[in-house]
């Protein structure tokens, strides 16, 4: 199918690239894998011009020692109001433009499984007035490559609910913090404390650098159950039973469960052979012992009739 980018997102892409030209282009994206292809998705050319497919979503990768800094992209953007802004996804928010089912230009929470902390997804509306508008966009390319915060990093003294998900995520990873929604000295001192274990910078502002860790080191958290589960021996009990096979066969497993009998009879599978056939014999021979048995009671009736 031939398809082509929005015009808009062209002289964004323009913009951008003219002000940061040593930019990294890793996470940069227009027409979508076939992960997006299965979804609803605006990098996907739903929109049609003619018989060409138009892609109306564009992705900036973050890269703010070359000059783009993706948040401060994003707060620019809101900022300029532009009416050909359908919605932005960065750092795990997303904000509508005007006209959107939403209220405009207020960001909150995005339920995607990508969080978007990589690059900055803008999409620009289906109207043809509106995506193919090549007017320049009006942001200063000086702000955005600065390297201090944006006013969308967590800090001592933000609050909010976004706020209140920091120090509930940093609870769960152990840290003692109230989820009280604002950045004091609690939490200022339990973002340092894990910047330092992770290796980041240690300032206590929770930007995308930190947010993407703490997001990491809660799904490593989520995911040590399932793993937990996979076991089936306990490590302990497995040991038990190793250590059971190299003291000899007769004796038995020391760990007193099905597992246990089942490692035991798997580290030696000569032992279960040898027991499954003695205990064929013994079966065989109780048969035959019994039908003798049998017979023999039945002639010592038969001589007490006689006589």
């Amino acid at each position: 199918m031939t398809w082509r980018l929005a015009r808009s997102l062209g002289r964004l892409r323009e913009q951008i690239n003219a002000a940061a030209p040593l930019r990294s282009r890793a996470s940069d994206g227009t027409i979508g894998d076939a992960a997006h292809a299965s979804r609803s998705s605006d990098h996907n050319p739903w929109v049609k011009d003619g018989a060409t497919g138009v892609v109306t979503a564009l992705d900036i990768t973050h890269d703010p020692a070359n000059g783009v800094d993706i948040q401060k992209l994003a707060d620019a953007l809101v900022a300029s109001r532009d009416p050909r802004i359908k919605y932005i996804i960065c750092n795990g928010r997303i904000v509508s433009g005007a006209g959107q089912k939403q209220p405009a230009w207020k960001w909150r929470a995005y339920g995607g499984s990508n969080r978007h902390n990589r690059h900055i997804h803008i999409s620009v509306k289906a109207s043809k007035a509106r995506y193919d508008d090549e007017r320049d966009w009006r942001f200063d390319m000086a702000e955005i490559a600065e390297l201090a915060p944006s006013q969308s990093v967590l800090r001592k003294g933000s609050r909010g609910p976004f706020v209140k998900e920091l120090q509930e995520n940093l609870a769960r990873l152990g840290y003692v913090i109230r989820a009280d929604g604002r950045f004091g000295d609690e939490t200022d001192r339990a973002v340092r404390m894990f910047q330092r274990q992770r290796g980041l910078k240690v300032d206590g502002w929770a930007g995308p650098r930190t947010l993407d860790a703490i997001g990491r080191a809660i799904a490593e958290l989520a995911a040590r159950p399932k793993i937990a589960k996979l076991e089936s021996v306990p490590p302990a009990v497995e040991e038990e039973v190793r250590k059971d096979a190299r003291r000899g066969w007769w004796q038995w497993p020391s760990a007193l469960s099905l597992s246990g009998v089942a490692m035991f009879f798997r580290e030696n599978p000569e032992i279960a052979v040898g027991l499954f056939i003695a205990a064929t014999l013994i079966g065989v021979v109780a048969i035959l012992g019994g039908r003798r048995l049998v017979r023999r009671v039945k002639e010592i009736a038969r001589e007490v009739r006689a006589s």
